[in-house]
């Protein structure tokens, strides 16, 4: 049996693809095996701090503008606040240097709603990186979509009772 070209140009490619990888790898391509599906392992719920202080200024220690509490980062158990999310990536890069630079702050103790590790709103584990101040209280919530749903489903009180109070006051 003859080759033509075309077929002895074929059995080079052949024998180049079998024989390379000895030379290149020190062993033959192999098939890898099959791998058996990972099982996700129970996740243990984060670390929701029992105490926290919220560190309260004016003006946000980066560009001088009102510091707010919806932009927010914790460090070292205390919260800090500031003007927008640009500042709260900046003081997260090296949040030494920003604490260093705080003056004329109220240290005021935080009370965590939800000590038990699970978002109000979901019920799944809680996330320091997600979390809502009212007054002197903190909520962790799982995702940056739950913060103030809770609120949401409530019901508002009746405008019975509405009437019933401005009755009251006459």
């Amino acid at each position: 049996m003859r080759l033509n070209s075309n077929g002895k140009l074929a059995f080079l490619v052949m024998a180049l693809i079998t024989v390379f990888p000895i030379f290149a790898f020190g062993q033959l391509p192999q098939e890898k095996p099959p791998q058996a599906p990972k099982i996700a392992e129970p996740s243990t719920p984060p670390e929701i701090p029992s105490t926290l202080i919220d560190v309260q200024y004016r003006k946000c220690p980066i560009k001088g503008y009102k510091a707010s509490v919806k932009y927010s980062a914790i460090y070292e158990g205390k919260v800090y606040h500031f003007c927008c999310g640009h500042c709260v990536k900046k003081f997260n890069d090296n949040p030494q240097a920003i604490v260093s630079k705080l003056k004329d702050t109220k240290e005021v103790p935080l009370i965590v709603t939800n000590k038990d590790g699970k978002c109000p709103v979901s019920g799944k584990p809680a996330s320091t990186k997600y979390f809502r101040i009212h007054g002197d209280k903190i909520t962790f919530y799982c995702c940056p979509d739950c913060p103030g749903k809770e609120q949401k489903t409530k019901e508002p009180a009746s405008t019975e009772t509405k009437k019933t109070d401005e009755k009251s006051k006459k």
